[in-house]
């Protein structure tokens, strides 16, 4: 399995439909800040969210539990 890193392709769940999407890793904060419970991965998901308000990028914090990486 390849190292998660910064601009690595994964597959997150998404927070609104619950389902396994791609995505991209943006940031990561390391297993020391906010109480040694990470580290903690920002993915961007590759579809846009569609809603009447329009698309909408979507972007959340994940555990390395939640996130596969795309070989």
């Amino acid at each position: 399995m390849r190292e998660l890193r910064v601009g690595v392709k994964v597959i997150a769940r998404h927070p609104f439909s619950n389902e396994m999407e791609e995505a991209v890793i943006l940031r990561i904060r390391r297993r020391e800040e906010y109480g040694g419970r990470g580290p903690f991965y920002l993915v961007r998901f590759r579809e846009p969210d569609k809603t009447p308000a329009g698309p909408r990028i979507i972007r959340r914090w994940h555990l390395e539990d939640g996130i596969k990486v795309i070989e």
